[in-house]
């Protein structure tokens, strides 16, 4: 099953390295053990609207764009964080704000567990 099946419009973080690899390899289903952070239509507009995937992308070396899926690697996270740190302290609307925090919230622990997140846009 392919993740966009799955998640859709979203950032998932699987639960271990082993998950990881069965993700890229498109070996999931609805039992694959994953934290996953839905982005809503309109919350997605406004995350374009203040440049947070181009400034992650910027940080990090990746291309997290729309209709697209993008891993961001253990090694990269550290980069996003000050990023979303930036995004998270300025004047947001309050689903932003609680998407940024929960956005956060994800990358520690997928920095302490050693997994990617991974950008179903």
């Amino acid at each position: 099953m392919q993740m966009t099946e799955l998640w859709r419009r979203g950032v998932v973080r699987p639960h271990s390295v082993d998950v990881a690899c069965d993700m890229r390899a498109a070996r999931v289903d609805e039992n694959t053990p994953v934290d996953y952070l839905p982005i809503d239509n309109s919350l997605f507009a406004n995350l374009i609207d203040v440049g947070l995937f181009s400034d992650l992308n910027g940080a990090c070396g990746t291309l997290i764009s729309d209709y697209e899926e993008e891993e961001l690697p253990f090694d990269a996270l550290k980069a996003c964080v000050g990023i979303i740190e930036c995004h998270e302290t300025a004047d947001r609307p309050p689903d932003m704000r609680n998407f940024l925090q929960s956005l956060a919230l994800l990358e520690h622990t997928a920095s302490d567990t050693g997994t990617p997140l991974i950008f179903i846009l």
